[in-house]
């Protein structure tokens, strides 16, 4: 299993972390970031079409996204405490 620490400390991240883990987005709306077997995947998985999402911009982090696989753990963190953990 590996594990991938994702922090969300700046008021921005914050913002997105709400919108897009803490709230649902709605499959339609992220449909164009997605291969079309991505999208069947996810739809297959989440047939109501409400899922939680997080991604992130090409950064120093991108190897460590790049290797997680399902079942693999993001634990996030904010204000020196780590209070959320996504599989």
């Amino acid at each position: 299993m590996n594990i991938a620490v994702q922090p969300y400390a700046s008021t921005e991240a914050q913002g997105h972390f709400r919108d897009t883990v803490v709230n649902d987005v709605l499959l339609s709306d992220i449909k164009a970031y997605l291969s079309l077997e991505n999208q069947v995947i996810l739809q297959n998985i989440y047939p109501e079409g409400k899922l939680k999402v997080w991604g992130i911009t090409a950064n120093r982090q991108q190897k460590q996204w790049e290797k997680l696989t399902v079942g693999d753990r993001v634990l996030f963190y904010a204000n020196k405490e780590f209070d959320y953990q996504a599989i």
